[in-house]
């Protein structure tokens, strides 16, 4: 299996500032973090930096009818990046392509707790906030 990710892989060193992709652009590339850190957008905020060891592109990847970058991604440092052609990655053997998918299943997992987690505190703060300003509200004028 080794051997069929280097045949599909492209190595990649890119500067810091480097747009890997924008958001809504088409694409279905996973990519790994080999050294740095990248930066991930969406709509202008800032959703999360991953660093080495990290994959990105997995959600564009496994949506094949409607391959379109969810947030846009740039590079935070200078930047190695493993890319792995996502037509090339199915058609590899069934080994690999098992492989990957269990693989970017478990990080989307991960991303998900994670996001459900912030989630949950901005609503806690919101809530909290709301109630300041209710209670504020509620006292009397002097």
């Amino acid at each position: 299996q080794i051997w069929d990710v280097v045949r599909i892989a492209r190595w990649r060193v890119e500067a810091a500032g480097t747009v890997i992709f924008d958001e809504g652009s088409v694409g279905s590339a996973v990519y790994v973090v080999a050294n740095g850190e990248v930066m991930v957008t969406r709509g202008g905020a800032v959703l999360n930096t991953l660093g080495t060891g990290e994959c990105f592109g997995e959600i564009a990847f496994f949506d094949e009818e409607w391959p379109v970058r969810s947030a846009t991604v740039m590079a935070k440092t200078a930047l190695v990046l493993i890319e792995i052609d996502g037509q090339s990655l199915r058609q590899a053997s069934e080994g690999l392509q098992i492989a990957f998918s269990r693989a970017l299943t478990k990080t989307l997992i991960s991303r998900l707790r994670h996001a459900d987690q912030r989630l949950l505190e901005a609503l806690r703060m919101g809530i909290t906030l709301l109630m300041g300003k209710l209670d504020s509200d509620a006292q009397p004028k002097q």
